[in-house]
């Protein structure tokens, strides 16, 4: 019996440990893991835009092969706008500013008709002057224009530009009687810089001043402007306190938009400095963002401060853009009506002219 004893020793210490190897986890496991039954993970559920919203994608994205053949992105993108829009495009046409490479039109054979008839005399300027002007222009699907506009009103039209020259101020021009400029500090939205341009340009404000920061007329600011920027002279500068120093010792009259002086002391009522109708010999308006405001050296650079009356704890400061359409409004009822010049050209300040190349 000895033998047969020990030749089945083998067979059961496998046995043994194979039962131990299979229960193993369960002896380490807590119990609460024991009692609770096994649930299948469910995979992620991806997020969906919600039901009607269509996601606006980023203008300088490259997004299909549509818009990388248009040229959209890579190392023409620090060199080209897709100007969108009637009047943006019409009037970078006129005032020719910019190179114009390619126009896109929405093509008749669409079917589509996306305009209003009061625009017809416009679109039927844009075709033209892209003839004489030797630009090519290309028939286009809606889809197309959407992805060359980034999915904005592109009106049917969409124009692919250089980038808008923009020359750094040296000084303003003498002042004149009614007249007025407009210099911005830290307005980095292009919605609001265009929405700025447009109501300057209507109210006949003789040319803009954008410190260096802030934002650049893109297609969306001239989008905004409904054009308007591509026919106001916009310069820069590098430093504004300076600008407005100089433009003082000439004879302007420098007001800024502020709540409060660098001291704490409140701006004066834009009411009150109607009433007192200054600035009659020529008037330079100073705008800042509406989050910081104006910083203080640019404050201590002006003749005065104002404030639009109104507003309370919770609401105090008022959109760039439309504090600009209510200054401008009321400084130009006191100021009388504009004496706009025949030309761009008869109004160009001093501008910073570029260094010589080295020999």
């Amino acid at each position: 019996q000895a033998p047969f004893r020990w030749a089945r020793a083998p067979a059961g210490l496998a046995t043994m440990a194979f039962v131990a190897m299979m229960f193993a986890p369960l002896a380490f496991a807590p119990s609460s893991a024991l009692l609770r039954p096994a649930v299948p993970v469910p995979a992620p559920v991806p997020s969906r835009p919600l039901a009607g919203h269509r996601p606006r994608r980023a203008q300088w994205e490259v997004r299909t092969p549509i818009a990388r053949q248009a040229g959209y992105g890579g190392r023409q993108q620090n060199k080209f706008d897709f100007l969108f829009g009637v009047y943006p495009v019409l009037y970078a046409l006129r005032a020719r500013k910019r190179k114009c490479v390619q126009l896109w039109k929405l093509s008749e054979s669409s079917g589509e008709k996306p305009f209003s008839p009061k625009d017809t005399k416009a679109r039927d300027e844009i075709e033209r002057m892209g003839r004489e002007m030797d630009i090519k222009v290309s028939g286009a699907s809606r889809k197309y224009l959407d992805e060359l506009s980034g999915d904005r009103p592109h009106q049917g039209f969409v124009l692919k530009a250089q980038r808008m020259h923009q020359e750094d101020l040296e000084e303003l021009p003498a002042p004149k009687p009614g007249e007025i400029w407009i210099a911005l500090e830290g307005v980095t939205d292009p919605i609001n810089l265009g929405s700025a341009l447009r109501t300057a340009a209507f109210f006949g404000a003789s040319g803009v001043v954008a410190e260096h920061g802030s934002a650049k007329l893109s297609a969306v600011a001239s989008k905004t402007s409904a054009g308007a920027g591509e026919l106001l002279p916009m310069f820069g500068c590098e430093s504004l306190p300076g600008v407005l120093t100089q433009a003082k010792a000439a004879g302007w009259h420098v007001v800024g938009a502020a709540l409060a002086g660098p001291a704490g002391e409140a701006a004066s009522s834009l009411d009150e400095f109607v009433a007192r109708r200054e600035g009659a010999g020529g008037l330079v308006l100073v705008l800042g963002s509406e989050g910081a405001g104006l910083r203080p050296e640019v404050c201590s650079a002006c003749n005065s401060l104002l404030c639009i009356p109104g507003g309370d704890a919770d609401i105090d400061s008022l959109n760039v853009g439309v504090a600009a359409g209510i200054m401008i409004h009321a400084m130009r009822t006191a100021l009388g009506p504009a004496q706009r010049p025949a030309s761009a050209q008869a109004q160009a300040p001093t501008a910073a002219r570029p260094p010589a190349a080295a020999a």
